[in-house]
């Protein structure tokens, strides 16, 4: 069975979880990690690193099996980042649906642990911040969202790795717009791409370039303005090059899965039919 941790789980239990959670089956993953931890209180559990990296895995989890949320900014995000990965979902529409809110509690567990036991700068405090703001994004509370996101952004200008920086910083400005902050939303999220195209120089024939750019032009589409999100794409695929094929499909089926989330921010924030018609209007990457 594998050796206990302090509160008696075992090591065999979280290499189950680690090893669904290895093979994308996330939904199998949230659910394993949640009947692990099912005995224990969040709120008065202390500090144990398996139970921390459980509550980390069965937050990461959920962000990816949440089958309501399936239109938001973080799971597109986090899905396209993860590029290519097959979803282990054959038996999905069978199981039990994953509680976010019981995810969300788990991930504070993980995050406030990490600040007790982790020095300055560990990945667990990186991870731990990521997983609350995602959480909380996903149930819609932005301002949540929000706070961690700008810690982990905190925490990646320390550490001055620009592709950190640049994810931290596109998942602020998607967290921003979301809450209906959308001049800083897009602001920040520009300034990821700004920053990626600094520090890389050109931006084509790089397929990581491609998704932080869509989505910050799908920011702006959302909000009525086609004709910029159609400007900045064009900065990594040029409608007319016949020769890049491959990298006008993949940028159109960025855009596509992100259509839902555009559209549902629109609804709330601005005028859904005017946002909709401009970006049917407006020519896309064929």
């Amino acid at each position: 069975m594998g050796s206990l941790t302090t509160y008696g789980v075992s090591e065999g239990a979280l290499n189950a979880v680690r090893a669904l959670y290895g093979r994308s089956c996330y939904q199998h993953a949230a659910l394993r990690a949640a009947r692990c931890l099912s005995q224990f209180d969040p709120t008065t559990v202390g500090p144990d690193p398996v139970l921390m990296e459980l509550a980390l895995l069965y937050a990461a989890s959920a962000v990816h099996a949440a089958p309501a949320k399936r239109t938001s900014y973080e799971l597109q995000l986090v899905n396209t980042w993860t590029w290519g990965r097959p979803a282990c979902s054959r038996w999905a529409p069978t199981l039990r649906r994953v509680d976010l809110e019981a995810a969300l509690h788990w991930a504070r567990y993980a995050q406030n642990s990490a600040w007790l036991v982790d020095p300055p700068g560990a990945p667990r405090r990186a991870a731990a911040l990521q997983a609350v703001a995602a959480l909380a994004h996903q149930l819609g509370f932005h301002h949540e969202a929000i706070v961690f996101a700008a810690r982990l952004l905190t925490i990646q200008r320390e550490t001055r790795k620009v592709d950190g920086l640049v994810h931290a910083e596109l998942t602020l400005g998607i967290y921003l717009h979301a809450s209906g902050s959308c001049t800083d939303g897009t602001m920040t999220a520009t300034g990821a791409w700004r920053r990626w195209k600094n520090h890389y120089g050109s931006p084509r024939e790089n397929t990581a370039a491609l998704i932080v750019n869509v989505h910050v032009a799908s920011l702006l589409m959302a909000c009525g303005r086609a004709t910029d999100g159609q400007t900045l794409m064009e900065e990594v695929v040029e409608p007319t090059d016949l020769l890049a094929r491959h990298r006008t499909a993949m940028c159109r089926n960025v855009l596509d899965r992100l259509e839902g989330a555009r559209l549902s921010h629109a609804a709330v924030h601005h005028n859904r039919f005017a946002v909709a018609v401009d970006l049917a209007e407006r020519p896309r990457p064929t």
